[in-house]
């Protein structure tokens, strides 16, 4: 175990995470509770401040605010939930401030949409006022990034200024151990002024190891009596496997942490998070783009989208209906197969924009000025509102809102054989707009090199997609439909 200070993680608590039986610090807990207590707090009391403001404003009178209380006290919980969630799932993101606030803006978004359409379906909408829902909803918005923001770092400052006050640590390495230099400038940064450092010889033969384990166990012990409680670091140096098993099993004796600093290579490895499998442990290597929480929280999404975008449309749904009957003779629906999650045929629906209903082993792609095409047809395929049946797709739970957009049978079976990894695409459901169609790869695809490039796209949201990345795609697509040429 050759330890090199330039080869050490900058951060301490990445190093103390490598421990045999701790997997992190303990401040790195109390402060994410501390904070998420903090953001509860905030998100009822802007609950009861805005539902009181909105009733002396608009109604002159006052609110009860027990019920704003347990109002907020629900909208905290939920909120609360998925920001643990999606820290969780990207802890980078959760130690930046843009990435908090993000976090924090998606989640709040979320949680309004599922508690409006909760709301509606039990029919308790009527109960409160949609100006005082909007007003809680823009100064709860505006209080849980700000939050989320400040609060975090703020207790970080605080919790590693005094984490180790009154303490004294103990470090044992090896003789001139350029990674106990690291460990202790790390320990010194994060606010431990008593550092006491205990060397031995790991160079010694397995004969002359049992003498220098017997000395070194001594003076750690004699160290500790004599020192404030405090942790103790390890590190291994040269030893084998078997020689550090040996001074970990007799430091477990002593009533302190203890934490094992490993070399490079194992500290790469274990970076990973752990997951115990009964007696045996396992790295996770590669997170799942979603668990099973956010595919629920997806689905939940995608049922009440699409149902309300259903209800709320349908009086222009209603009116293409009879524009595409005066317009051609035909149905007003268009259906065909398509492959979607794990490759499971369905039947999509469009509103027919040609005058032909092709489903077969040879589908030509739509073109500029095809003229198979109505003149309905050439504007609803322009602005995209033929793909508005497909909401139905997505509450029969055949489609999502948000995914790789699926393809006529014919197509996938043609470019499964042209483009290698094609069919990874189909491990997410497929959806109504995607990460590609926000990127401009809209419409036909004439070449083998726009498809692979729209594909390539498919690919990358397939293994990462995450609620976040929803919220984006969701926000651009409106953009994207409204400035693009290549739909027809």
């Amino acid at each position: 175990m050759n330890v090199q200070a330039a080869n050490f993680p900058r951060r301490l608590d990445r190093v103390a995470a490598l421990a045999s039986w701790r997997a992190d610090i303990p401040h790195q807990h109390a402060a994410s509770a501390l904070a998420l207590c903090i953001d509860a707090v905030v998100v009822v009391a802007i609950s009861m401040g805005s539902g009181l403001a909105f009733q002396e404003v608009a109604h002159n009178h006052g609110a009860d605010l027990a019920e704003l209380a347990g109002i907020g006290a629900i909208v905290a919980a939920f909120f609360c939930g998925l920001v643990q969630l999606q820290s969780s799932r990207d802890p980078r993101a959760s130690v930046t401030r843009l990435g908090r606030a993000r976090i924090a803006a998606v989640s709040w978004i979320v949680t309004f949409l599922f508690l409006i359409v909760l709301a509606f379906t039990i029919k308790i909408s009527a109960h409160f006022s949609r100006g005082g829902i909007f007003l809680f909803f823009v100064t709860g918005l505006a209080g849980a990034v700000a939050s989320r923001t400040v609060v975090p770092r703020l207790l970080a400052r605080w919790l590693q200024n005094n984490t180790y006050r009154g303490l004294e640590v103990l470090i044992v390495a090896p003789r001139d151990c350029a990674g106990a230099e690291a460990v202790a400038g790390e320990l010194g940064a994060q606010g431990c002024k008593a550092i006491r450092r205990l060397a031995f010889d790991d160079r010694c033969g397995p004969v002359a190891w049992i003498q220098e384990r017997k000395h070194l166990l001594q003076r750690v012990f004699d160290a500790a009596r004599s020192a404030a409680p405090g942790e103790i670091y390890v590190l291994g140096g040269g030893l084998s496997f078997e020689a550090i098993s040996g001074l970990m099993s007799g430091l477990r004796v002593l009533p302190r942490a203890i934490y094992l600093v490993p070399d490079e290579q194992v500290s790469t490895l274990l970076q990973h998070s752990v997951r115990g499998l009964g007696g045996v442990l396992a790295l996770e290597m590669q997170k799942s783009p979603l668990t099973g929480t956010e595919r629920a929280v997806k689905r939940a999404t995608d049922i009440a989208i699409a149902a309300m975008a259903l209800a709320f449309l349908a009086p222009l749904l209603l009116a293409i209906g009879i524009a595409i009957a005066v317009d051609s003779r035909g149905p007003l629906l268009f259906r065909q197969q398509r492959l979607g999650y794990r490759g499971r045929p369905f039947q999509i629906v469009k509103f027919r924009t040609m005058t032909v209903m092709e489903d077969g082993a040879e589908i030509p792609q739509a073109q500029r000025n095809d003229q198979r095409m109505t003149p309905v047809g050439r504007w609803l395929r322009r602005s995209s509102l033929d793909e508005l049946p497909q909401l139905w797709n997505v509450l029969r739970g055949e489609m999502s809102i948000v995914g790789p957009r699926p393809h006529a049978a014919a197509h996938d079976a043609l470019y499964a054989r042209l483009i290698e990894n094609y069919e990874v695409r189909q491990h997410v459901k497929p959806g109504i707009t995607g990460w590609a169609q926000v990127h401009g790869l809209r419409g036909a695809t004439p070449n083998i090199d726009l498809m692979y490039r729209r594909i390539e796209m498919d690919i990358w949201y397939a293994c990462n997609c995450s609620l976040e990345l929803d919220a984006q795609v969701l926000f651009k697509t409106v953009g994207a439909v409204l400035g693009q040429e290549n739909a027809f």
